[in-house]
């Protein structure tokens, strides 16, 4: 079974369909869906779901899981890989039906899109605060995503089934409803089997949220950061870096499962590796970090060839395939909204906007060893 993914076996998720911006229930984040399913009995054996397992079974790569083939066949490891190291020889089991009676043992829980951040690398459908900035400055944005995964009442009529409950946002922590579930599962006592994996820029965390957690068999958060310090706060806007490293250390005192996760963009591709040591003298476990897809101008693949000199070896895969967009004029446009400047931060944007056109090689050449001077 050597493309099998136990996803499609235990887990509701959610992501957009192949062919328009409806979201569907999905077995991942990832996986895209050719109709849009909207309810979780009808999903879950419908029988695109169903031909979807017969071909994992199968050893064949379904399209709509390109996402995970794509990284996998450029060597970086993929969700399905991932996932499998942790659920696959608990619940291989359940190979044997590809129509299940079993109900899904891993819900994900979406609170909605109300954040208090409005990070650069983040859409509208996604946070209410960067739907306003976009709308500020004329970007075509996206429609708003439907909460199809707002269930409580799902996950609460069968708590007794669940095992692992996924809690995404906007910040997760900016919602009473996410602590109104937890407070309930903690009163039904099916806190003590259900564990919890929340994504959370963590910076809204109280002393009673930690509280509330503590009462669960495991809690696993991952922290979304970009950068360290300065980066951090520059790429999303609302962050005080001062406050995020003192709840950090706050989790950390009650010995919380924590894990940094970073979107890899164009903002931040050339820095990672310094992150990547903040976390490792913090303690902190790095976890893989994902490319962003959207917005697309964002994609590391689009950052400006001026400055490719500058990514770490083991980060140029994610440049290979070239630019198609310019990131320029969306990078300036959010900072004159925000009255920033990413040269204070990553002085060397200085050589492409200084010298957006070259006239050769050894021009481009000149302004890459001008550019490692500001990155040191």
């Amino acid at each position: 079974m050597k493309n099998i993914c136990i996803l499609p076996w235990i887990s509701i998720d959610r992501n957009r369909t192949r062919s328009s911006d409806k979201i569907s229930l999905t077995p991942c984040c990832l996986y895209e869906s050719r109709k849009a399913h909207s309810k979780i009995d009808d999903y879950w054996n419908d029988p695109e779901t169903v031909a979807l397992r017969q071909s994992l079974l199968a050893g064949e790569r379904p399209e709509g899981c390109r996402l995970c083939w794509e990284n996998e066949d450029k060597g970086i490891k993929s969700l399905r890989q991932s996932v499998n190291e942790g659920r696959l020889e608990n619940y291989k089991a359940r190979f044997k039906s590809t129509n299940l009676i079993d109900q899904p043992i891993q819900v994900k829980y979406t609170a909605g899109i109300e954040c208090n951040l409005a990070c650069r690398m983040c859409l509208p459908n996604l946070s209410s605060k960067v739907a306003k900035v976009w709308d500020m400055i004329g970007k075509e944005s996206l429609a708003h995503a439907d909460d199809i995964l707002n269930h409580s009442e799902y996950i609460l009529r069968n708590r007794k089934h669940i095992e692992y409950i996924d809690i995404t946002g906007g910040e997760p922590f900016y919602h009473k409803k996410v602590k109104n579930l937890l407070q309930a599962l903690v009163e039904s006592n099916d806190n003590e089997h259900i564990s919890l994996h929340i994504v959370t820029n963590a910076t809204r965390i109280d002393d009673h949220t930690i509280e509330l957690l503590k009462q669960f068999k495991d809690v696993v958060l991952s922290i979304s950061m970009e950068g360290v310090d300065g980066i951090q706060e520059y790429i999303r806007p609302g962050c005080d870096w001062q406050v995020l490293i003192k709840n950090i250390k706050k989790l950390q005192d009650n010995l919380f499962s924590l894990q940094v996760v970073s979107t890899i963009s164009v903002l931040n591709i050339i820095h990672l590796e310094e992150l990547e040591r903040w976390c490792h003298e913090n303690n902190l476990y790095w976890a893989q970090p994902g490319m962003i897809d959207n917005p697309s101008v964002l994609s590391p693949h689009n950052l400006p060839f001026q400055l490719h000199d500058l990514v770490p070896a083991r980060y140029k895969k994610y440049i290979s395939k070239g630019m198609t967009e310019d990131p320029v004029g969306f990078i300036k446009d959010l900072d004159k909204y925000w009255n920033t400047d990413i040269t204070k931060h990553m002085p060397e944007w200085h050589i492409v906007f200084d010298n957006l056109h070259w006239k050769n090689k050894d021009q481009l050449v000149a302004m890459n060893e001008t550019a490692k001077s500001y990155v040191g």
